[in-house]
Protein backbone atom coordinates (compact mmCIF):
# COMPACT_ATOMS: atom_id res chain seq x y z
CA UNK A 1 0.00 0.00 0.00
CA UNK A 2 1.03 4.00 -0.62
CA UNK A 3 1.48 6.35 2.22
CA UNK A 4 -1.92 6.47 3.77
CA UNK A 5 -2.03 10.43 3.17
CA UNK A 6 -1.53 9.60 -1.14
CA UNK A 7 -5.13 8.95 -2.16
CA UNK A 8 -7.82 8.50 0.32
CA UNK A 9 -10.71 10.46 -0.94
CA UNK A 10 -12.01 11.26 -4.75
CA UNK A 11 -14.55 13.63 -5.59
CA UNK A 12 -16.71 12.18 -8.74
CA UNK A 13 -18.01 14.54 -10.95
CA UNK A 14 -21.22 12.82 -11.37
CA UNK A 15 -23.49 13.87 -14.18
CA UNK A 16 -26.89 12.12 -13.97
CA UNK A 17 -27.82 13.00 -17.09
CA UNK A 18 -25.00 11.00 -18.56
CA UNK A 19 -25.37 7.89 -20.62
CA UNK A 20 -25.42 4.72 -18.01
CA UNK A 21 -22.38 2.98 -19.30
CA UNK A 22 -20.60 5.99 -19.23
CA UNK A 23 -20.81 6.30 -15.50
CA UNK A 24 -20.49 2.71 -15.14
CA UNK A 25 -16.75 3.04 -16.93
CA UNK A 26 -15.84 5.40 -13.92
CA UNK A 27 -17.22 3.24 -11.40
CA UNK A 28 -15.33 0.24 -12.22
CA UNK A 29 -12.19 2.79 -12.44
CA UNK A 30 -13.27 3.76 -8.94
CA UNK A 31 -13.57 0.72 -7.84
CA UNK A 32 -9.88 -0.20 -9.00
CA UNK A 33 -8.61 2.44 -7.00
CA UNK A 34 -10.10 1.12 -4.10
CA UNK A 35 -8.78 -2.36 -4.05
CA UNK A 36 -5.26 -0.57 -4.04
CA UNK A 37 -5.30 2.32 -1.56
CA UNK A 38 -6.54 1.74 2.16
CA UNK A 39 -9.73 3.68 3.71
CA UNK A 40 -10.36 4.88 0.23
CA UNK A 41 -13.84 6.55 0.08
CA UNK A 42 -15.68 8.59 -3.06
CA UNK A 43 -18.03 11.32 -2.72
CA UNK A 44 -20.31 11.75 -5.90
CA UNK A 45 -21.17 15.28 -6.68
CA UNK A 46 -23.67 16.87 -8.64
CA UNK A 47 -24.06 20.60 -9.31
CA UNK A 48 -27.35 21.83 -11.52
CA UNK A 49 -27.42 25.00 -13.28
CA UNK A 50 -29.43 26.90 -15.54
CA UNK A 51 -26.87 26.65 -18.69
CA UNK A 52 -28.13 22.86 -18.13
CA UNK A 53 -31.37 23.31 -19.76
CA UNK A 54 -29.44 23.78 -22.96
CA UNK A 55 -29.09 20.09 -22.98
CA UNK A 56 -31.44 17.82 -24.46
CA UNK A 57 -32.57 15.43 -21.43
CA UNK A 58 -33.49 12.07 -22.22
CA UNK A 59 -36.75 11.75 -23.88
CA UNK A 60 -38.02 9.22 -21.23
CA UNK A 61 -38.09 12.12 -18.81
CA UNK A 62 -40.69 14.29 -20.84
CA UNK A 63 -40.10 17.51 -21.55
CA UNK A 64 -38.87 18.94 -18.46
CA UNK A 65 -38.71 22.66 -17.13
CA UNK A 66 -35.95 23.86 -15.50
CA UNK A 67 -35.58 24.35 -11.49
CA UNK A 68 -37.74 21.78 -9.48
CA UNK A 69 -38.87 19.23 -12.23
CA UNK A 70 -35.24 19.39 -13.53
CA UNK A 71 -33.70 18.80 -9.62
CA UNK A 72 -36.36 15.83 -9.53
CA UNK A 73 -35.41 14.11 -12.48
CA UNK A 74 -32.07 14.42 -11.19
CA UNK A 75 -32.78 12.62 -7.52
CA UNK A 76 -34.49 9.93 -9.88
CA UNK A 77 -31.73 9.60 -12.06
CA UNK A 78 -29.10 9.66 -8.55
CA UNK A 79 -31.51 6.89 -6.59
CA UNK A 80 -31.41 4.31 -10.02
CA UNK A 81 -27.11 5.12 -10.30
CA UNK A 82 -26.80 4.12 -6.47
CA UNK A 83 -29.02 1.59 -6.48
CA UNK A 84 -27.31 -0.22 -9.26
CA UNK A 85 -23.72 0.39 -7.34
CA UNK A 86 -25.81 -1.00 -4.05
CA UNK A 87 -22.84 -3.03 -1.90
CA UNK A 88 -20.45 -0.64 -2.51
CA UNK A 89 -19.36 1.08 1.66
CA UNK A 90 -17.01 3.19 -0.54
CA UNK A 91 -19.50 4.93 -2.09
CA UNK A 92 -20.95 7.64 -0.29
CA UNK A 93 -24.64 9.63 -0.84
CA UNK A 94 -24.67 11.56 -3.24
CA UNK A 95 -24.75 15.42 -3.35
CA UNK A 96 -26.80 17.46 -5.72
CA UNK A 97 -26.25 21.16 -5.79
CA UNK A 98 -27.69 24.42 -7.33
CA UNK A 99 -26.37 26.19 -8.53
CA UNK A 100 -26.60 29.64 -10.91
CA UNK A 101 -23.79 29.63 -12.82
CA UNK A 102 -24.80 30.61 -16.67
CA UNK A 103 -21.62 29.72 -18.51
CA UNK A 104 -19.31 26.74 -18.09
CA UNK A 105 -16.38 29.06 -16.43
CA UNK A 106 -18.99 29.88 -13.46
CA UNK A 107 -19.98 26.12 -12.85
CA UNK A 108 -16.39 25.08 -12.74
CA UNK A 109 -16.42 27.81 -9.91
CA UNK A 110 -19.32 26.23 -8.64
CA UNK A 111 -18.16 22.89 -8.25
CA UNK A 112 -14.98 23.40 -6.94
CA UNK A 113 -16.33 25.92 -4.06
CA UNK A 114 -18.39 22.53 -3.22
CA UNK A 115 -15.64 20.13 -3.80
CA UNK A 116 -13.40 22.41 -1.49
CA UNK A 117 -16.31 21.65 1.69
CA UNK A 118 -15.04 17.71 1.13
CA UNK A 119 -11.10 18.20 0.86
CA UNK A 120 -10.84 15.05 -1.18
CA UNK A 121 -7.46 14.25 -3.08
CA UNK A 122 -8.81 14.11 -6.34
CA UNK A 123 -11.34 14.67 -8.52
CA UNK A 124 -12.89 12.10 -11.44
CA UNK A 125 -14.41 14.25 -14.33
CA UNK A 126 -15.82 12.24 -17.95
CA UNK A 127 -13.76 14.16 -20.29
CA UNK A 128 -15.62 14.94 -23.83
CA UNK A 129 -13.73 14.89 -27.03
CA UNK A 130 -14.66 17.97 -29.34
CA UNK A 131 -17.40 17.37 -31.84
CA UNK A 132 -21.09 18.13 -30.74
CA UNK A 133 -21.86 21.49 -29.40
CA UNK A 134 -22.91 19.39 -26.14
CA UNK A 135 -19.00 17.98 -26.10
CA UNK A 136 -17.88 21.24 -26.81
CA UNK A 137 -19.35 22.83 -23.70
CA UNK A 138 -18.71 20.05 -21.80
CA UNK A 139 -14.89 19.93 -22.29
CA UNK A 140 -14.48 23.83 -21.88
CA UNK A 141 -16.05 22.67 -18.18
CA UNK A 142 -13.23 20.48 -17.78
CA UNK A 143 -10.40 22.96 -19.04
CA UNK A 144 -11.87 25.59 -16.91
CA UNK A 145 -11.99 23.70 -13.95
CA UNK A 146 -8.41 22.46 -14.56
CA UNK A 147 -7.54 26.33 -15.33
CA UNK A 148 -9.17 26.59 -11.71
CA UNK A 149 -8.68 23.84 -9.45
CA UNK A 150 -6.16 23.36 -6.86
CA UNK A 151 -6.75 19.62 -6.95
CA UNK A 152 -5.26 17.04 -8.86
CA UNK A 153 -8.24 16.36 -11.73
CA UNK A 154 -8.38 12.69 -13.41
CA UNK A 155 -10.19 12.84 -16.50
CA UNK A 156 -11.25 9.98 -18.26
CA UNK A 157 -12.01 10.16 -21.92
CA UNK A 158 -16.00 9.29 -23.29
CA UNK A 159 -15.24 7.71 -26.48
CA UNK A 160 -12.90 4.66 -23.93
CA UNK A 161 -14.64 1.48 -24.81
CA UNK A 162 -13.49 -0.90 -21.66
CA UNK A 163 -11.48 0.54 -18.31
CA UNK A 164 -8.47 -1.52 -17.74
CA UNK A 165 -5.99 -1.31 -14.32
CA UNK A 166 -4.10 1.12 -13.52
CA UNK A 167 -1.30 -0.77 -14.54
CA UNK A 168 0.87 1.48 -16.68
CA UNK A 169 2.09 5.01 -15.98
CA UNK A 170 3.21 7.18 -18.19
CA UNK A 171 4.89 10.77 -16.53
CA UNK A 172 5.42 14.13 -19.00
CA UNK A 173 7.91 16.14 -16.90
CA UNK A 174 10.33 18.71 -17.87
CA UNK A 175 13.06 17.64 -15.10
CA UNK A 176 12.92 20.99 -14.12
CA UNK A 177 13.17 22.32 -10.34
CA UNK A 178 9.19 23.22 -10.04
CA UNK A 179 8.66 19.26 -11.13
CA UNK A 180 10.14 17.55 -8.28
CA UNK A 181 7.55 18.06 -5.60
CA UNK A 182 4.91 16.92 -8.50
CA UNK A 183 7.97 13.73 -9.29
CA UNK A 184 7.82 12.89 -5.60
CA UNK A 185 3.78 12.51 -5.72
CA UNK A 186 3.63 10.44 -9.01
CA UNK A 187 6.32 8.17 -7.09
CA UNK A 188 3.59 7.67 -4.43
CA UNK A 189 0.85 6.88 -6.42
CA UNK A 190 2.51 4.71 -8.45
CA UNK A 191 4.08 2.82 -5.73
CA UNK A 192 -0.29 2.70 -4.64
CA UNK A 193 -0.77 1.23 -7.42
CA UNK A 194 2.03 -1.48 -7.82
CA UNK A 195 2.46 -0.19 -11.55
CA UNK A 196 5.21 0.30 -14.35
CA UNK A 197 6.58 4.10 -14.57
CA UNK A 198 7.66 5.41 -17.68
CA UNK A 199 8.79 9.02 -17.72
CA UNK A 200 8.33 11.03 -21.03
CA UNK A 201 10.48 14.47 -22.17
CA UNK A 202 10.51 16.47 -25.20
CA UNK A 203 13.95 18.19 -25.63
CA UNK A 204 13.16 21.24 -27.85
CA UNK A 205 16.59 20.98 -29.92
CA UNK A 206 18.34 23.63 -31.38
CA UNK A 207 21.33 23.57 -33.77
CA UNK A 208 23.61 25.72 -31.47
CA UNK A 209 23.10 23.59 -28.44
CA UNK A 210 21.49 20.75 -29.32
CA UNK A 211 24.49 18.35 -28.01
CA UNK A 212 24.62 19.89 -25.23
CA UNK A 213 20.82 20.15 -24.15
CA UNK A 214 20.63 16.35 -24.91
CA UNK A 215 23.37 15.06 -22.89
CA UNK A 216 22.23 17.53 -20.01
CA UNK A 217 18.46 16.04 -20.25
CA UNK A 218 19.75 12.33 -21.05
CA UNK A 219 21.70 12.65 -17.46
CA UNK A 220 18.39 13.96 -15.62
CA UNK A 221 16.36 11.12 -17.08
CA UNK A 222 18.93 8.74 -16.18
CA UNK A 223 19.08 10.10 -12.32
CA UNK A 224 15.23 10.25 -12.23
CA UNK A 225 14.86 6.77 -13.25
CA UNK A 226 17.62 5.17 -10.83
CA UNK A 227 15.74 7.04 -8.02
CA UNK A 228 12.42 5.36 -9.15
CA UNK A 229 13.82 2.10 -9.30
CA UNK A 230 15.13 2.65 -6.05
CA UNK A 231 11.97 2.50 -4.53
CA UNK A 232 11.07 -0.59 -6.49
CA UNK A 233 9.46 0.78 -9.59
CA UNK A 234 9.71 -0.67 -13.19
CA UNK A 235 11.24 2.43 -14.74
CA UNK A 236 11.86 3.14 -18.49
CA UNK A 237 12.29 6.78 -20.18
CA UNK A 238 11.54 8.30 -23.43
CA UNK A 239 13.26 10.68 -24.62
CA UNK A 240 11.38 12.76 -27.59
CA UNK A 241 13.52 14.71 -29.93
CA UNK A 242 11.33 16.18 -32.30
CA UNK A 243 10.27 19.00 -29.54
CA UNK A 244 7.77 19.58 -31.43
CA UNK A 245 3.83 18.47 -31.68
CA UNK A 246 4.63 17.13 -28.39
CA UNK A 247 0.68 16.04 -27.91
CA UNK A 248 0.73 14.32 -31.16
CA UNK A 249 4.04 12.56 -30.29
CA UNK A 250 2.62 11.56 -26.43
CA UNK A 251 -0.55 10.14 -27.84
CA UNK A 252 1.27 8.25 -29.85
CA UNK A 253 3.74 6.65 -27.08
CA UNK A 254 0.47 6.25 -25.12
CA UNK A 255 -1.35 4.09 -27.39
CA UNK A 256 1.46 2.43 -28.28
CA UNK A 257 2.08 1.10 -25.15
CA UNK A 258 -1.17 0.71 -24.47
CA UNK A 259 -0.88 3.23 -21.22
CA UNK A 260 -3.21 3.46 -18.51
CA UNK A 261 -2.73 6.03 -17.02
CA UNK A 262 -0.92 9.53 -18.19
CA UNK A 263 0.26 12.02 -15.55
CA UNK A 264 1.03 15.75 -16.16
CA UNK A 265 1.21 18.91 -14.85
CA UNK A 266 -1.36 22.10 -15.31
CA UNK A 267 1.38 24.15 -15.95
CA UNK A 268 2.78 21.73 -18.78
CA UNK A 269 1.83 24.76 -21.94
CA UNK A 270 0.44 21.60 -24.34
CA UNK A 271 -1.78 19.99 -21.89
CA UNK A 272 -5.27 21.10 -23.37
CA UNK A 273 -3.88 19.97 -26.71
CA UNK A 274 -2.79 16.68 -24.56
CA UNK A 275 -6.51 15.98 -23.36
CA UNK A 276 -7.59 16.20 -27.18
CA UNK A 277 -5.04 14.20 -28.52
CA UNK A 278 -4.57 11.26 -25.79
CA UNK A 279 -7.23 8.23 -25.41
CA UNK A 280 -6.33 6.74 -21.94
CA UNK A 281 -7.15 8.30 -18.47
CA UNK A 282 -4.87 12.04 -17.54
CA UNK A 283 -4.32 13.03 -14.32
CA UNK A 284 -3.51 16.73 -14.41
CA UNK A 285 -1.06 17.80 -11.40
CA UNK A 286 -1.18 21.65 -10.17
CA UNK A 287 2.12 22.01 -8.79
CA UNK A 288 0.71 24.26 -6.28
CA UNK A 289 -1.23 21.35 -4.86
CA UNK A 290 2.05 19.29 -5.03
CA UNK A 291 4.55 21.96 -3.11
CA UNK A 292 1.77 21.88 -0.14
CA UNK A 293 1.51 18.75 0.31
CA UNK A 294 4.90 18.31 0.72
CA UNK A 295 5.35 20.98 3.40
CA UNK A 296 2.00 19.52 5.01
CA UNK A 297 3.48 15.42 5.15
CA UNK A 298 7.53 16.59 5.35
CA UNK A 299 8.42 12.85 6.02
CA UNK A 300 6.91 11.50 2.25
CA UNK A 301 10.04 10.49 0.32
CA UNK A 302 12.11 13.20 1.94
CA UNK A 303 15.23 10.51 1.47
CA UNK A 304 14.98 11.24 -2.63
CA UNK A 305 18.04 13.14 -3.41
CA UNK A 306 16.85 15.38 -6.79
Amino acid sequence: MAPEAVLQKVLWALDPFEEEDQNDFLYEILEDLKNRFEDFEVQPLTVLAPLDKTFPLNSSLGDLEWMEKTKHAAEIRLQGLMGSYEGAPFLKEPLLVIGDATNREEAAKVFLREAERFSPDMILVRRHQLGAVEHFLKESFLESLVARSHLPILSVDSKAKEPRPLNRVVFSTDFGDHSKSIFRYVLELVMGLNAELTLFHSVPLSAEDSERRLDHQARRAGAWTEIAEEEGIETQCHLDLHGQNVEKRLGELCDKMETDLLVLSSAQPEWKKILRETHCPVLILPPDFCEHRMENHPHILRHLSL
